[in-house]
């Protein structure tokens, strides 16, 4: 007796759940075909966008990179021209032959 009283305990208990209602958070189902197509078009919105601004923030390095390789050029000219006129005659004609570090791709 008590075996079964306890085996319709516990099938009582596994599926009261399953008669419950569902909650109203819990949504309708699937979405429909319109709900696709509007979500759709946001997804597709939102990566233009980003896509955008990826370009915009590529461009922005590219003119500051720009920017920082003149700033460095002119640097280096005005150091070359104030290494030419020190040291002995030797010394100035070897730095004038010899290649700096940046000029590794010709010249």
């Amino acid at each position: 007796m008590k075996k079964i009283a306890v085996v319709l305990l516990v099938t009582g208990l596994m599926t009261v759940p399953a008669f419950a209602e569902k909650p109203a958070w819990a949504g309708d189902g699937k979405p429909t075909v319109e709900q696709r197509e509007v979500h759709k078009a946001a997804m597709e919105k939102q990566q233009m966008q980003e896509r955008e601004k990826e370009k915009k923030l590529k461009k922005k390095k590219e003119k500051q990179k720009e920017h920082m390789n003149s700033g460095e050029g002119d640097k280096k000219t005005k150091e070359m021209q104030k290494e030419l006129g020190k040291g002995s005659e030797e010394g100035q004609k070897s730095r004038e032959t010899r290649k700096k570090w940046w000029k590794f791709w010709g010249e």
